[in-house]
């Protein structure tokens, strides 16, 4: 399987747009690695995320992709063209899924205790790039809801983006804030473990949406009511 893993590749693996011309339309470049003609087809979907993290793809018409399908020549570079079809005054971030995927190939392969007979086995190469069609002027706006205590070392929130584009986490720091009773600051503290930043560094929060999120912090450092804060890095 090691042989076939990276057939071919697409770069960038991230589209941005935004919803009027000049930058409605953007460019993926295919690169064949292989000594051996590969048939790509490309396909759009809508991209939701929930509160888990689970990802919900819905196929999609709103981008005009050309050419939708072609045969990459062996270490052929190819450019795939995406234009926006949508509204061009839009309030809030779309997110999309691009899919690139190859067409099966057929691999022989001989079964156990049978020298000469062969099964057919089909091999698929997937690429899942993303796409962002953002206003101008669009802001994430990141708040911390529902903070739950669930052990001494634990805790587990509500990270909402109230925003009109996406956060990656990856940017922000996150800072722990401990409260007395009467709902006064204690003290600040940077969280930044690399178990943490770890957790954080795979999450990225769509517009309007919102992630269930449990962090595994060190026992002396909540005390009190715990707060949380995400600042956006400089």
């Amino acid at each position: 399987l090691t042989n076939y893993t990276y057939s071919f590749r697409v770069s960038p693996i991230i589209l941005n747009f935004t919803p009027d011309k000049p930058s409605n339309t953007q460019t993926m470049t295919l690169i064949n690695e292989k000594d051996v003609s590969l048939p790509v087809e490309v396909s759009v979907f809508t991209r939701e995320i929930d509160s888990k993290g689970e990802e919900t793809r819905v196929p999609s018409e709103d981008f005009l992709v050309f050419p939708q399908q072609l045969i990459l020549k062996p270490k052929e570079r190819r450019n795939i063209r995406f234009t926006w079809k949508g509204k061009s005054n839009l309030d809030q971030e779309k997110s999309y899924r691009f899919l690139v995927h190859q067409v099966p190939i057929k691999v022989q392969k001989k079964k156990k205790n049978q020298r000469n007979a062969k099964v057919a086995i089909d091999f698929f190469f997937n690429y899942m790039a993303a796409g962002f069609v953002t206003p101008v002027d669009a802001q994430p706006n990141l708040s911390v809801s529902k903070i739950i205590r669930i052990n001494k070392k634990k805790l587990k929130f509500i990270l909402k983006n109230t925003g009109n584009t996406h956060a990656y986490l990856r940017d922000y720091e996150i800072y722990l804030e401990s409260a007395n009773l009467t709902g006064n600051l204690k003290k600040q503290r940077k969280l930044e473990s690399e178990s943490i930043q770890k957790v954080l560094a795979g999450i990225n929060i769509l517009a309007n949406s919102s992630r269930e999120i449990e962090l595994t912090i060190p026992a002396k450092t909540i005390s009190g009511e715990p707060r949380l804060k995400f600042s956006r890095r400089k």
